[in-house]
């Protein structure tokens, strides 16, 4: 993957974070809108997709990051995302 799509997935990555934000907010004072809940499922799914799709392909976005080699502690590998890379 080039920069341009690192840069692109970071920005979708940051789309549907803010999205779910804004969601949070809403269902704070509308907790049964189904609708709100759905979405927020729908995007808290596509959320994670992208960050596993990350972190496969340029190491751990944060911390929590789920750590796929068993055998090695990745979170030091490769520059990290406030480095400059993103």
């Amino acid at each position: 993957m080039n920069q341009t799509q690192h840069g692109n997935l970071i920005a979708e990555i940051s789309k549907v974070s803010f999205v779910m934000d804004d969601l949070r907010l809403f269902l704070d004072t509308h907790p049964d809108d189904e609708a709100a809940i759905r979405h927020y499922n729908e995007c808290s799914k596509k959320r994670g997709e992208l960050v596993s799709e990350y972190t496969r392909t340029f190491g751990p976005l944060m911390f929590y990051c789920p750590n796929d080699n068993a055998s090695r502690w990745m979170w030091n590998d490769g520059p990290m995302p406030w480095e400059g890379v993103c």
